[in-house]
């Protein structure tokens, strides 16, 4: 009987010393003790409410519940249609807002669909009872921003926004200057997904009155928000342009209705181009050939091949002797020493046999990036823009002698170093000078058009500066400029790399800057057409 007692004594102690050891441990961790805050898949995951239950594409739910994390990464919510399996890839999660442990906001993903909204937490995972339900009503257009802020009447522009469409009927939305539809030349909409940027060009309806109006977008009855826009006033004294692009070669006339701008061919350009008036041709470089055609567009013709010319490298700009029937043509050639040379060629029309009349390697890195000729055919100028260096070639007699007119300190080929890159000039021969523009941009620098003498005494000096040559953007390099003396204007023009790129005029002495045309697609080289 004793051993019996002793037994159940023994047993009872240590069931009170169990329950002390539970009682201290419970008390530790109600003082505030170390113990383990819970984590995710220690509470149970459950989804409780979804606010709103309705939503459009990229607008905000809030889900409510338990076991969520205040991790951001370890929360990953897929609704309906954006997953595989429940768990997707990164692309198919939802955009979270905010997290927290009973609380998920976040954006309605683009390829959500009506259905259950699923939760991941760690190795949980969890689909809502109810149904999330995707509104495709269209929510109301937004413009964002514009390609340019101001035009003339006839200029193409770009709106970009969003919700220009509707997802359900797929309509194509409707542009109003002021009161004025304008005409629609591309949409470039989503029509699955009306919260992703969508691009519309138009147009500038004829007839609008100079100063501020607005732009706005309408989709059935909705209309957005209107956006401020300047027609500008119609320049006096404009000469006709042409100008050279990636998209082709380009007209532009400005007239008292606005500008007219007309695609004469549609292969790509980009380089030099020259106008033969008493012949009423036009020579353009385009995929490493010298081509010609009517003034008045129609079929490309291939004159002459760069590799007819140089083994490799690349031809920049042309300028035609209209009396003698004499095109030059400058650019580079690659060297065996890694480097390039300045050359200028020049070919007869007549026969189309070619000479070198011009080689520059003295710098390691040299190309003929522009060339002008004076109004008796004497002399050719030209920029040599990676070797910093603008220089006149007589060619009367045989030997054809250079000389250099201002030089930059260039150092590309040993020490990457430049100060300035000289790309094109323009003469004014009546009043003895040079214009010279620099295209720093394309080296991080800026822009600068200077003005010197002629004959290549004194210095130059800045007359318009690298805020007025650019449109939009630091990054805009300017590679040709030219010049009317009868009306006493510059002009220029900047690639853009876009679709909204100017071509721009001031005054002989760089006052009065003013934009000529804007949806200039990705110009560089252009020319004048002075009657």
């Amino acid at each position: 009987m004793m051993r019996t007692n002793r037994t159940k004594t023994t047993i009872m102690f240590m069931f009170l010393g169990l329950i002390g050891t539970l009682f201290t441990a419970c008390s530790s961790d109600d003082d505030g003790g170390d113990g383990p805050d819970p984590g995710p898949g220690e509470t149970e995951l459950t989804i409780t409410a979804i606010e709103p239950a309705t939503a459009r594409i990229g607008e905000t739910v809030t889900i409510t519940g338990t076991g969520f994390s205040d991790v951001d990464s370890q929360n990953k919510v897929y609704f309906y249609g954006t997953h595989q399996g429940g768990y997707g890839t990164n692309d198919e999660i939802a955009t979270l807002i905010s997290a927290g442990p009973t609380q998920l906001v976040v954006e309605v993903h683009r390829d959500a669909q009506t259905g259950p909204i699923t939760i991941v937490v760690g190795e949980e995972k969890i689909a809502s009872e109810s149904d999330f339900t995707l509104d495709t009503s269209l929510s109301d257009p937004e413009i964002v921003s514009l390609s340019a802020n101001d035009g003339f009447s006839g200029n193409m522009i770009t709106i970009i926004g969003v919700n220009f469409t509707d997802v359900n009927e797929q309509v194509v939305p409707k542009v109003y200057f002021g009161e004025i539809e304008a005409t629609v030349e591309s949409f470039s909409g989503e029509i699955t997904y009306p919260d992703v940027d969508s691009e519309i060009t138009v147009f500038i309806p004829d007839g609008l009155p100079e100063g501020e109006t607005t732009i706005t977008v309408q989709v059935n009855e909705k209309i957005s928000n209107a956006v401020s826009f300047m027609i500008n006033a119609t320049p006096v004294d404009v000469k006709t342009v042409y100008w050279t692009a990636d998209g082709g070669v380009y007209k532009g006339t400005i007239t008292d209705t606005g500008a007219q701008i007309d695609l004469l061919f549609g292969e790509s350009g980009g380089k030099g181009v020259v106008l033969d008036i008493s012949n009423q041709n036009i020579y353009w470089l385009q995929n490493g050939s010298i081509y010609y055609g009517s003034i008045s567009g129609g079929v490309a013709n291939i004159l002459i091949g760069t590799d007819d010319l140089i083994s490799t490298g690349a031809f920049n700009d042309l300028v035609l002797d209209e009396t003698n029937q004499y095109l030059y043509v400058s650019g580079f050639e690659d060297t065996i020493v890694g480097g390039s040379k300045a050359v200028i060629f020049r070919i007869n029309l007549s026969n189309l046999s070619h000479e070198l009349i011009f080689e520059d390697e003295s710098s390691g890195f040299d190309d003929a990036s522009g060339v002008k000729l004076s109004n008796d055919g004497s002399k050719l100028f030209y920029a040599n823009s990676y070797g910093g260096k603008v220089g006149v070639i007589n060619l009367n007699g045989l030997s054809h002698s250079a000389n250099i007119l201002f030089s930059f300190d260039n150092d590309l080929f040993e020490t990457g170093e430049v100060e300035a890159l000289p790309a094109n000039i323009a003469l004014d021969e009546t009043n003895g000078k040079i214009y010279v523009i620099d295209k720093g941009a394309e080296f991080g620098l800026s822009n600068a058009i200077y003005i010197g003498n002629i004959d290549g005494t004194g210095e130059l000096t800045e007359v318009v500066s690298h805020s007025e040559i650019i449109y939009q953007e630091d990054y805009e390099v300017p590679y040709d400029i030219e010049i009317d003396t009868e009306n006493e204007f510059i002009f220029w023009c900047t690639y853009t790399g876009l679709a909204n790129g100017p071509i721009k005029r001031a005054g002989l002495d760089g006052s009065n800057v003013e934009v000529l045309f804007t949806g200039v697609e990705e110009a560089a080289y252009f020319v004048l057409e002075i009657d």
